[in-house]
């Protein structure tokens, strides 16, 4: 457990009602006695007066957690305060200066309750995530790994690979001793398991990122067909420039919207034409990467543009609109303007449905390191499967192949250290958390 004691304010900044000032660490109940005269009642709100050297800070609401069953693990006390920055600078002040306590860095308390056993890595990113989430359903998944499911997952899958190496084990230790025939099988039908259940979760990954990293959708179309003007009408407010000039958009501008608890990130491209300038071909290809790349693409067309000739392969998932419909008609295609608003519910209603499709099973793997170590620890459980369909002689090999597995699962969880990964995970932390 950490000695010092440290400090930081909870709250965002600037003025406001109520601000928290949270310090944790071995001589927070010390502190918080001598500033507010009284002994605390453990997991009690207290509202009482903070005094140093006689001089009044506020009148504070303090909540005491003991060592054990506080967020860090240490002794923590929370100073609710008049969110005025008088009185927060005046308190922090004190604690620094008074008390030679330190101002936490990014993340630290958190890490505090990682080191502390009261989180796991795992439950660590989903609050992260959580902190983050803009939408209802990215709030709900970060909520179901900070409630710890990795970890429950991670558990269970462990103790089948330990049971299936204790049999391995037993087949080594006492390969002259008259071990049942079924034990192999029974190896096997549990790794058989094991490996169903990885791949379910990697085939839902797609799904958990799709929710975590938002549902791309690429605008594509000639110049000024319209695509600016109906990214600044999803904006609600003039994001990109519009221009009768052609080649006005060379960049990718992006929009992140909230559509029914997901998000949306639309991209406003270059317009796809023959041109002899450099700066527009770039902006061109750049357009075109995007697209290809996106979950979705929306094709705007003007009534003579021929869909095909944009040089993008169409998924039957993309939306092919006739663009400006309050000004001209496409025989083929629904309209919308930006102009009017007509067709854009109908527009998003329909991306709605391609993410609803999209969305299946949602993993709990929610990250990139959460997919890279389920890869890892398939890879083992795979050659387990090879190695025991040859020979009860190459059982060696198997048990080597199931403690690899282990040891690649509990990265997942952080029990092996990972101080590589800590560092960029807790950067992302603001400093009371």
């Amino acid at each position: 457990m950490t000695n010092d004691t440290i400090f930081a304010l909870s709250t965002g900044l600037g003025k406001a009602g109520i601000a928290i000032i949270r310090v944790s660490g071995r001589d927070a109940f010390n502190i918080a006695r001598k500033l507010t005269g009284i002994s605390l009642i453990p997991r009690a709100a207290t509202v009482c007066y903070l005094r140093f050297n006689q001089e009044l800070i506020d009148q504070s609401l303090v909540v005491f957690f003991k060592s054990g069953s506080s967020y860090t693990g240490e002794d923590l006390v929370e100073f609710h305060i008049h969110g005025g920055s008088a009185v927060i600078s005046h308190l922090s002040n004190v604690l620094s200066t008074g008390f030679n306590v330190s101002v936490a860095n990014p993340g630290e308390f958190t890490r505090r309750a990682l080191e502390n056993g009261r989180l796991d890595i795992s439950q660590v990113e989903g609050l992260l995530d959580l902190i983050n989430a803009e939408t209802k359903e990215q709030k709900k998944q970060s909520l179901r790994v900070f409630s710890g499911q990795i970890g429950q997952k991670s558990k269970r899958w462990r103790e089948k690979i330990l049971h299936s190496l204790s049999l391995a084990e037993i087949m080594i230790d006492f390969s002259d001793e008259d071990v049942p025939s079924s034990t192999i099988s029974e190896i096997e039908a549990l790794v058989k398991s094991l490996v169903a259940e990885f791949e379910c979760e990697m085939a839902g990954s797609r799904s958990a990122t799709l929710v975590r990293d938002g549902f791309d959708v690429t605008i594509v179309g000639q110049p000024n067909v319209g695509k600016s003007s109906l990214l600044n009408y999803l904006a609600g407010k003039e994001k990109a420039i519009v221009s009768e000039q052609a080649g006005t958009t060379r960049d990718i501008i992006e929009l992140s919207i909230d559509l029914k608890g997901y998000r949306v990130n639309f991209y406003d491209t270059a317009g796809i034409h023959s041109t002899e300038d450099t700066l527009e071909k770039i902006g061109i290809d750049r357009a075109l990467k995007k697209a290809a790349l996106s979950h979705m693409r929306v094709f705007l067309l003007n009534p003579n543009d021929i869909v095909e000739d944009f040089g993008v392969v169409i998924e039957p998932s993309d939306l092919i609109l006739c663009a400006k419909c309050d000004l001209q008609s496409h025989t083929k295609y629904s309209g919308v303007s930006s102009a009017t608003g007509d067709g854009v519910e109908d527009m998003l209603s329909k991306i709605l449905n391609n993410i609803m499709k999209s969305d299946g099973y949602s993993s709990i793997l929610i990250n990139e390191r959460h997919k890279k170590i389920t890869e890892r620890t398939l890879v083992f459980l795979r050659l387990v499967l090879e190695e025991i369909d040859l020979t009860e002689s190459r059982i060696e090999i198997v048990a080597e192949n199931l403690r690899l597995a282990i040891v690649e699962l509990d990265f997942l969880v952080g029990k092996i250290n990972v101080e590589d990964v800590l560092g960029d995970i807790f950067s992302s932390f603001c400093i009371g958390k």
